[in-house]
């Protein structure tokens, strides 16, 4: 009876992994989401994972998606079922309102690069990010960025930023300022004042 119940605990638990790995392979096709575009990582070690057998494929979450130039997409709400989403590359995509993507709770790594994305507020939300990249948007108001607390890298070479004050509060930065605003004597005077930020010059 023991054995019977066992095996019956481990046939539930492979149904719950596969249904989310099922899940996830819906919003692959749903976003038309070429595979090498895809990284997965399994939700328990590597180790472990390579030790359980082929059909422990279930364990396997997408972790990173690239959307990059993908002008066929116009809903973006499908990627709020990537529980385990960690970085997302959007560069070049139509997107303009990124309120879809609060719920990425997990999301570290974000790139907007050549979007028409103006106002950031709903990053607020994502509190995990650590690297943002906005290279080439129409972006100006940076403040939201101030909420995210893991922020370590941040590129705005091509916005037209120019008040950098909400970033004042993290000590350490790699950050690209936009060079059609900021002199080489203003960089100079920041790198001064916070000599733990790495400004990329160029």
């Amino acid at each position: 009876m023991a054995l019977v119940t066992i095996f019956v605990l481990l046939v539930m638990a492979w149904g719950w992994f596969y249904w989310g790995w099922s899940d996830e392979q819906r919003v692959l096709v749903e976003l038309h989401v070429r595979h090498t575009g895809v990284l997965y990582t399994p939700i328990v070690s590597p180790w472990l994972r390579g030790r359980l057998g082929p059909s422990c494929y279930v364990l396997d979450r997408v972790t990173w998606i690239g959307l990059f130039n993908r002008g066929d997409i116009t809903d973006y709400s499908p990627l709020t079922r990537l529980a385990k989403l960690e970085a997302l590359d959007l560069t070049d995509s139509p997107i303009t309102d990124i309120s879809s993507l609060i719920h990425l709770r997990n999301i570290k790594m974000l790139s907007l690069k050549g979007t028409k994305v103006t106002n950031l507020s709903p990053l607020v939300h994502l509190i995990n990010l650590k690297a943002i990249t906005l290279t080439d948007t129409p972006t100006e108001d940076i403040s939201p960025l101030a909420a995210l607390h893991m922020l370590t890298s941040l590129s705005l070479d091509g916005t037209s930023v120019k008040d950098i004050t909400p970033l004042y509060q993290f000590g350490c930065l790699v950050i690209d300022l936009p060079k059609s605003t900021f002199t080489e004597t203003q960089v100079d005077e920041l790198q001064q004042r916070f000599p733990g930020w790495i400004i990329q010059r160029k």
